[in-house]
Parts: C-alpha cells; sequence; structure tokens
C-alpha cells in the first residue's frame, strides 16, 4: 500500500496506544453482540449506516464494496456490528486494523475517524502526485474536453478553479429526466479544484465517483504530493472526514445558495461565481436547484453554470447539435 500522507503517519500510533491507556465500557451494555466475533460500533452518529458504508465500503476493496451486502456488518437491536470472521475472509489487512482500534470490543467515532484519517488514502489507493493523477483522468486544461469555472466560496480562502469532464457533464444532463429530475454523475467522473492564491496553484483538492456510488475525496499540496489536510480557518480541513460532514449534511452554503444573485462577502473574503452575467438564469436555476437537491452529494452548481453558458452560445449562434439537444430535451 502506499505510505501515509503527510502529517498523518503519527496519528494511527496515537489513537492504538490511547486506547491501551482507557478504558472503556464492554460491548455487553449494548445488548447486541452474540459472540466474540463481533465488534461493536459506538459512533454516536445520526446516519451511522451510511458513514459506515461510504468508510467500509471504500477501504473493503479498491473498487468499493456494500459492507452490508457482503455481511461484514450488521445490525442487531440499533447497533451495528462488525463480523470479523466474515471480514478475515475478505480483507485480511482490513481485519487486523479493525481488531487494533479495541481492546474492548467496541470502536468509537474519535477512534475510527482518527483511523481513517490515517489509513484511507492508503487502502484507496489514490495517484500519488498530481501528474499521475493527470494521467488518470486526463489534463483539465483543455477546454475542449472539460468545463471550468472559478469561485470563491466557504471551502477555501483561496479563489478556486473547479473542472470536469465535459463527457460526464452531459451525460448527467443527459439523464436528468430519466433519473427522476436528479443530476447523476458517471463512475469515474472526476472533479479537480485547483486552489490558487496569488497566481500560484497552492493546493488541488479532488471528488472522484465510486462504483458503489458514493465519491472519494483527496488532496495534494503545493508540491503535488498527497495532503491529508487542505487550508481553512480557523482550522485546516482534514481529508476525507470534514468533507463528507458537508456533502452528506443539507447546510447551504455560499455562493451557491445565493446564485443567481450576488452574495454578499464574508469576514474570510469574497463569495463570488466568477460568470459571464449572460451566463447567470434564474429559470435553470429553478429547474435544477443544484445547490439544495444535491442528488448526487455534490454541492457546487456545475450543470445550473454549464446550461447557462449553452444557452449564450445558441443566443450567439455558436451551440453545437449535441447541446443544443440538451437545452430542449430540459425544456430551456
Amino acid at each position: 500500500m502506499n505510505q501515509f500522507p503527510r502529517g498523518l503517519s503519527g496519528l494511527f500510533v496515537f489513537l492504538v496506544a490511547g486506547r491501551l491507556l482507557t478504558g472503556c465500557e464492554s460491548p455487553e451494555r449494548h445488548g447486541a453482540t452474540e459472540s466474540s466475533r463481533e465488534i461493536v460500533f459506538d459512533l454516536d452518529k445520526s446516519d451511522e449506516r451510511r458513514l459506515l458504508s461510504f468508510y467500509l465500503g471504500g477501504l473493503l476493496s479498491r473498487n468499493s464494496s456494500d459492507p452490508f451486502e457482503a455481511s461484514i456488518i450488521v445490525q442487531r437491536r440499533g447497533t451495528f456490528l462488525l463480523d470479523t470472521e466474515r471480514l478475515g475472509l475478505l480483507n485480511q489487512d482490513l481485519l487486523v486494523d479493525m481488531k487494533s482500534l479495541t481492546d474492548d470490543g467496541v470502536i468509537t467515532w474519535d477512534e475510527f475517524e482518527q483511523f481513517i484519517n490515517a489509513r484511507y488514502y492508503a487502502y484507496r489507493e489514490f495517484p500519488k502526485t498530481t501528474d499521475q493523477l493527470m494521467d488518470l483522468v486526463g489534463d483539465w486544461s483543455l477546454g475542449s474536453e472539460w468545463f471550468s469555472f472559478e469561485v470563491n466560496g466557504v471551502m477555501s480562502p483561496h479563489r478556486r478553479k473547479i473542472h470536469v469532464p465535459l463527457v460526464h457533464l452531459r451525460k448527467a444532463l443527459s439523464g436528468y429526466r430519466e433519473n427522476g429530475d436528479r443530476l447523476l454523475y458517471a463512475v469515474g467522473t472526476t472533479f479537480v479544484s485547483e486552489h490558487i492564491d496569488r497566481g500560484e496553484r497552492v493546493e488541488v483538492s479532488v471528488m472522484r465517483k465510486r462504483e458503489d456510488g458514493f465519491w472519494d475525496f483527496f488532496a495534494y499540496g503545493a508540491t503535488g504530493g498527497l495532503t491529508g489536510e487542505v487550508v481553512r480557518s480557523p482550522n485546516n480541513l482534514v481529508v476525507p472526514s470534514k468533507c463528507i460532514g458537508c456533502h452528506f449534511g443539507s447546510r447551504l452554503f455560499e455562493p451557491e445558495r445565493s446564485f443567481p444573485a450576488d452574495a454578499a462577502p464574508a469576514p474570510e473574503g469574497p463569495r463570488a461565481l466568477y460568470v459571464q452575467k449572460g451566463e447567470k438564469d434564474v429559470g435553470i436555476v429553478r429547474l435544477l436547484d443544484e445547490h439544495r437537491r444535491r442528488s448526487d452529494t455534490v454541492l457546487g452548481l456545475y450543470g445550473t453554470l454549464f446550461l447557462g453558458r449553452l444557452k449564450a452560445q445558441r443566443a450567439a449562434g455558436s451551440i453545437s447539435e449535441e447541446d443544443r439537444i440538451i437545452l430542449e430535451m430540459l425544456g430551456l
């Protein structure tokens, strides 16, 4: 497996050592375990099944597997349990790591989160550098193949230039009606966000669609190597655990919440989507309601902005036949 990302290798050691030094209540208090082969997840979260599906699905195999369908997690009397015998048949490395988190048969959220932040990158085997990422997904600087725009938002103090492959964006929009008025992206769809500070790229954050329908989150630092966190005030964002808090939630953020109106600046800086005035279309916003619906746990206005650009191209007489059909299909 890959080496730990910068700054994370010590977390796992600290986690294991801390678990040995502090006691915890016995799993019998849950009244759910039926054998010593089971480990209790005591995460104290509102949607534990979704969290376990996301994290353990990604850890179980590189191609992602549903841990419930694989029967490594069972739910009994409201408690989620890890079947270590079943896990051992599927992934011995993960079994060893899971057992190392507990000496009393219980894994808490703090322990699980620290383990995830320390080991997630290694299990997922992400490209180690931005050059390797570009080899995998293509050159996002090519405007003929990628849709790009810039934004100042809550995720980063830096202005971000975000790229998504046109082929995947068009496919999601073409399937909008068929998918129940939802923007759903194909497996392998990749959003690449370059964080720009005074003209220099200082970070790259990435979302990539997994086979199980979830998204992977990972990031690169200024030198182009993998990093476990991205800059944000007052605390840096740890990847991936702090990413899914927003993507799985329902909180609205600026400037997407106010679009197509301009958002008020925040104390930390501007909140703005940098698009041409003619590409801001309230009818498209009402149609997709992209930020509020977040149909595919995607927060950005990718479809909205792309359709606005297509309408502007149609008005200028420069739209392609493929894109004209997309607008007509959506009633635009």
